[in-house]
């Protein structure tokens, strides 16, 4: 009877953040300020700073600016909270992917959200853009600061099963289906027994993805 109600159980669906629910962190404003010459070190000194506060919320946001700056020697036109709030008004959130979610939400499926991310903007774009109204339950909102470990490591997709099983008791892996933007977090979905589905908004429409749910059984069409 058990193994027929697993089998009648709706997917658990997970969706990450950035690419799929809203954008990803361009830093479009800062990149188009600083020099020629200073390009490469300023990407550099972003792409450590966001490695570090992605999984440690003791890394202050002002310590990550303070750092861009630096690289990108801007301490004449810029400060932390400067590039704080243009960093701000960059981020959106896709509305067409929400009400997929929303749908699918209404069909019954649980939600989850899988995202690398810091705190102060995790929390930021929860709350400005509502999410919580779908993604109602917040211990299977993970983002990876929370953890200390972020996509592609396996602990971090075995950090957010840990709390699907308590919330759902009797499912596996193969009942979640994942989707990101990004093939090496697909891949490592898969090879930990998720079933992934690899969409971007930015490069494939909304359509696409209801295509790809339906290849797995899920109907998230518009009635």
């Amino acid at each position: 009877d058990n193994q027929q109600g697993m089998a009648n159980k709706l997917p658990i669906i997970i969706f990450d953040y950035g690419g799929v629910l809203g954008s990803d962190n361009g830093y479009r404003y800062v990149k188009s300020i600083v020099s020629e010459e200073d390009k490469k070190d300023t990407q550099a000194a972003l792409d450590a700073a966001w490695s570090k506060i992605k999984v440690d919320p003791s890394f202050t946001e002002h310590e990550f600016w303070t750092r861009v700056i630096d690289a990108g020697h801007l301490q004449s036109r810029e400060t932390p909270s400067s590039l704080g709030d243009n960093l701000r008004s960059e981020f959106r959130i896709y509305y067409a992917t929400l009400a997929i979610a929303l749908r699918l939400k209404q069909a019954g499926h649980t939600l989850c959200i899988l995202s690398n991310h810091s705190k102060d903007w995790f929390e930021y774009v929860f709350e400005r853009y509502h999410l919580a109204d779908i993604f109602t339950n917040n211990d299977l909102v993970l983002a990876s600061y929370q953890t200390g470990c972020a996509k592609p490591h396996r602990s971090f997709y075995q950090c957010l099963m840990d709390r699907i099983i308590k919330e759902v008791p009797g499912v596996s892996p193969a009942d979640c289906i994942f989707i990101d933007n990004k093939e090496e977090n697909i891949v490592a979905a898969n090879e930990y027994g998720f079933r992934g589905v690899h969409w971007a908004h930015n490069h494939q429409s909304p359509r696409q993805l209801v295509d790809k749910l339906a290849a797995l059984g899920v109907d998230a069409s518009e009635k």
